[in-house]
């Protein structure tokens, strides 16, 4: 239907005269009854006179715009201002009543029709849009992570989210088009830019963890993950991704770490302080024993002291002579010579045992937590030792150390840490696989190959099927009974050897033949390369 509004007879009749064959029409010969008409039943195209008695210039083009009507503006001037005037404020065509013609005019409304639908479905689309853009937005606003997105072809900041002024404590005008590099901190800045750069070559996703400045002077150390986004040929057109301040979580995880190795020493401690008392209980008797000795052997040497003065002043009596037979019966002197020199050996072994299990103790709690070179077959030993207790009822314990291994760069407290979990694991699953008071067999290896030291921690224990396998490492799992296991041991060990030092965990098992764990640590440390 078509709304024919013009308050000339004449020009209306022709007009519908002229849209017969393709629409039906509805006249009005002002706007106000043309709104009424319109109103009531909204019409496909409404032809609209520029001259009505009840309406100024454009006025009618703005009702019916505001009313979403497909307009065509019909006017006896031809005015190529007033038609620029006319689709400026909503009409979808201007024609001069003096073109009016059967054979273009059907189209020119047909058109104005389909216009009209094209601009509703554009608006429509607009405004859903801006609907989710004003959700991405308030989605965004929300969350404490910062959303970014560059240019690949200019590294142009396309979008941050106002998350990103909060983790760096700047005003997002000053962070924009990689303007946030400057923020980094400068001993970190290099590999910050590198990962960025490669991971645009290689169209690949990357991720970075460094340290930024405050604006205050405090540093804090952000993750942030970057993904490719690729256009139809695969051409990199955009990098999205995340950014986050993990300071808060590095420090949770120090304290982990923390009560994790204070749970594991207080764990030991019982089964530490009986590996002393044992050497100290046999040097205490020794002790006593040597002290005993003496009083009987101290009467008789002085006996013979005194005849041995007076042997030589020639003036020895048969009377000291009898005091010196009757202190030598009286002391089990073959017994005491005997005795008394492996008294002294054993009491020396034992202070050695104290000795070294202490050292042990000592070099188990190594308070750095710096990346240095360290002898891990050292590390080996001393984790061995402190754990001895955990172990000795229920294993032989096997080393097989290459002395000749290069010192391994490592926060030596961590990777004591993860061997104490790998041995106390191996213990315990030669526990469950162990008839009662059978022993099993643990062999652990040290040796280079190629850019990596290896340590192998073998056992006899009940071994694990492929869905266990593929679980161990999470953190809180557990095959263990409630009480008897955290989950944590296994996880924290993957942490330390994986994340913190760059290395690798397998693990071979299969249920009844106990399991292998083996450990790649690199030789080499380019932070370490860096800061000689």
């Amino acid at each position: 239907m078509i709304l024919i509004v013009d308050d000339d007879l004449v020009d209306r009749r022709r007009v519908a005269r002229l849209l017969k064959q393709s629409f039906e029409t509805v006249e009005a010969e002002s706007l106000e009854a043309a709104l009424d008409i319109y109103d009531a039943a909204p019409t496909a195209c409404v032809l609209l006179d520029y001259r009505l008695p009840d309406c100024n210039d454009l006025d009618g083009v703005e009702a019916f715009r505001k009313r979403n009507a497909a307009i065509v503006l019909l006017t006896g001037y031809d005015s190529e201002d007033l038609g620029i005037r006319a689709l400026q404020h909503g009409a979808q065509e201007y024609f001069s009543k003096e073109e009016i013609n059967d054979r273009t005019f059907s189209k020119v409304v047909t058109y104005a029709i389909e216009r009209r639908r094209l601009y509703a479905a554009h608006l429509a689309t607009l405004d859903a849009l801006r609907e989710k853009d004003s959700f991405l937005r308030e989605i965004t606003s929300r969350i404490s992570e910062g959303l970014w997105l560059f240019s690949a072809r200019d590294d142009s900041t396309l979008f941050a989210s106002p998350s990103i002024s909060e983790i760096f404590g700047r005003p997002l005008h000053s962070l924009t088009d990689m303007r946030w590099r400057d923020t980094v901190h400068r001993n970190d800045r290099a590999d910050v830019v590198k990962t960025y750069q490669q991971a645009k070559l290689a169209k690949t996703a990357f991720s970075s963890q460094f340290r930024i400045l405050l604006p205050d002077g405090s540093t804090r150390v952000l993750r942030n993950d970057g993904y490719p986004v690729l256009d139809s040929r695969g051409d990199l057109k955009r990098i999205i991704g995340v950014v986050r301040d993990i300071t808060d979580e590095l420090r949770l995880q120090d304290e982990l770490k923390l009560a994790q190795k204070l749970e594991s020493v207080g764990q030991l401690a019982a089964g530490v302080a009986h590996e002393i008392n044992t050497p100290s209980q046999y040097v205490g008797d020794n002790i006593a024993f040597i002290s005993d000795s003496l009083k009987e052997i101290l009467p008789l040497l002085r006996s013979a002291r005194e005849l041995r003065e007076q042997a030589t002043n020639l003036s020895a009596t048969s009377e000291l002579v009898e005091k010196l037979v009757e202190s030598a019966a009286g002391t089990d002197i073959d017994f005491i010579l005997e005795e008394l020199p492996a008294a002294l050996d054993q009491s020396a072994d034992g202070v050695e045992q104290i000795k070294r299990i202490v050292l042990a103790m000592k070099d188990f709690s190594h308070p750095g937590e710096n990346r240095e070179p360290a002898d891990l077959c050292k590390a080996i030993r001393s984790t061995v030792t402190v754990a001895r207790n955990e172990w000795k009822y229920l294993a032989d314990l096997h080393l097989d150390l290459d002395e000749d291994l290069p010192a391994v760069p490592c926060v030596v407290s961590s990777i004591n840490q993860a061997l104490l979990n790998m041995i106390v694991n191996a213990a315990h699953a030669i526990d469950e696989a162990s008839p009662e008071g059978a022993k099993g067999d643990i062999h652990i290896r040290a040796f280079a190959d190629g850019p990596d030291a290896v340590i192998e921690i073998r056992d006899s224990g009940c071994g694990m099927t492929e869905q266990v396998r593929e679980r161990i490492f999470d953190p809180f799992f557990t095959t263990k009974t409630v009480g008897k296991g955290t989950g944590q041991g296994l996880a924290i060990a993957y942490q330390v050897i994986v994340d913190l030092h760059g290395g690798s965990i397998r693990v071979d098992s299969k249920p009844g033949q106990g399991s292998c764990f083996t450990i790649r640590l690199p030789l080499t440390d380019s932070e370490l390369e860096v800061a000689v």
